[in-house]
């Protein structure tokens, strides 16, 4: 009864009578009095003399209750400390036995605790920048670095994670906290995924390194953050927002830039080439672009069903060529490797027909800016027309009919009004408008 009274519950069905008000707790008071260490100290300390798992949950609980109704990040904070202490963490009681949370109470503990206080308090500040590192961390739990010995009474296994690797129990753990860590990426506010991109630890490339996320992992969670966080910011210049927030060195880019290509990662590879985009833009500007910016963003092959992947790397080669950086002669060997791509590209039988389009308005589009910089020439110039005269019969085609106002919208693609914002907002409304 005196518990029901004091801590609130977090069914808001149950009619509550609670005699403590818990809002009028001083958030840094309670941020210090749980500092990741309390309920550590039930074990540590030899406190319990049988298995504490379900009370560890239930205390859990009760501090996330009582947070949600201080109300503030530090509480917040606070809380997931305390939990994530519990996550992870083996004890060696002895004659080859071992105590830790079981793994369906730590499955619960991040989905019901860690992860919804996190989204619930997302916002730019270093509280809710400690709670995504807490959360991201649960990444590196293949690695059980938190074992300490310590002789209890009880025990509940004779192995942990961190001693065996092949245990079809413990591989299934993993691919569990894996696929609860992607779906909280994958549904993070903007201000969330940018905490997540953030903190996201770079792998190492080093055999020596022990704790370091996988390569192929850390591009899949980048991915996953940068899709939802395009789909919902709403400021200017998102993926200059996003790129800035990668942890990624010079020395480590073009590895990284190899794994989102070979994993098929679109807007992994378009950000650390933003980033590094936005490295020689830092420069003096008779600074040409590195060759590398345009191999990696012309050598990226799409998944199956999603060629719409290439549109954003199209897109970037285009501002790339219509920077005063990018000169038709000096930079002519990168120039026909765009124009050789495409020439690849159109004897794809599997392409289908809107990204065909798509390709053939950013090939002429770029064929314009080269004509434009290079200055008049009649045969290059009659080349050009030719290429929108074959562009505009395509209409007549049957397999493009369906794509009239793209046609429409394109005619005036030669028209110096015609820009790049323009050549974009027509691919992306008329040929994939969801």
């Amino acid at each position: 009864q005196l518990h029901a009274k004091l801590i609130p519950s977090l069914n808001a069905n149950e009619s509550q009578e609670i005699i403590m008000n818990w809002s009028l707790i001083e958030p840094k008071a309670f941020n210090d009095a749980f500092s990741g260490e309390v309920l550590l100290q039930l074990i540590r300390e030899g406190l319990a003399r049988e298995d504490p798992s379900a009370a560890l949950v239930q205390n859990c609980m009760v501090l996330k209750s009582i947070a949600l109704q201080v109300n503030h990040p530090l509480a917040a904070l606070a809380c997931i400390r305390e939990t994530f202490s519990l996550l992870f963490f083996a004890v060696h009681v002895g004659n080859d036995q071992y105590w830790y949370l079981p793994f369906a109470d730590q499955i619960s503990l991040i989905s019901s605790v860690l992860i919804p206080l996190t989204h619930q308090f997302a916002a730019p500040s270093n509280e809710s920048l400690e709670m995504a590192l807490y959360v991201i961390s649960c990444l590196l739990h293949k690695h059980w670095s938190k074992i300490e010995n310590t002789p209890l009474p009880y025990h509940n296994a004779i192995a942990y994670p961190g001693l065996v690797q092949d245990d079809p129990t413990f591989k299934t753990f993993f691919e569990k906290v894996k696929g609860i860590l992607l779906q909280f990426c994958g549904a993070s506010s903007p201000d969330l995924a940018l905490l997540i991109l953030t903190v996201l630890p770079v792998p190492s490339f080093s055999r020596a390194a022990k704790e370091s996320i996988s390569e192929s992992l850390w591009s899949e969670v980048i991915e996953m953050t940068l899709r939802t966080f395009f789909v919902s910011y709403e400021g200017n210049d998102a993926l200059r927002v996003a790129s800035w927030r990668l942890n990624v060195s010079s020395v480590d880019r073009r590895a990284l830039m190899e794994v989102a290509r070979n994993s098929s990662n679109a807007f992994t590879l378009l950000a650390i080439l933003d980033q590094w985009k936005a490295e020689v833009e830092g420069m003096d500007q008779t600074v040409q672009w590195p060759s590398e910016l345009f191999d990696f963003a012309i050598g990226f092959t799409p998944n199956e069903y999603r060629s719409f992947d290439l549109l954003p790397l199209w897109f970037f080669v285009l501002e790339l060529v219509e920077s005063p950086r990018f000169h038709p002669v000096q930079c002519q060997q990168d120039a026909w490797k765009f124009l050789n791509y495409f020439k690849t590209l159109f004897t794809n039988s599997k392409m289908d027909v809107p990204t065909v389009l798509a390709a053939k308005a950013v090939e002429i589009y770029f064929f314009r800016i080269i004509r434009r910089k290079s200055g008049p020439n009649s045969k290059g110039d009659a080349a050009l027309f030719q290429m929108v005269g074959k562009f505009m019969q395509l209409r007549n085609v049957s397999k493009y009919a369906n794509y009239s106002q793209f046609f429409e919208n394109t005619e005036g693609i030669m028209d110096s009004l015609y820009d790049f914002e323009s050549l974009q907002r027509d691919i992306l409304s008329h040929l994939f408008p969801t």
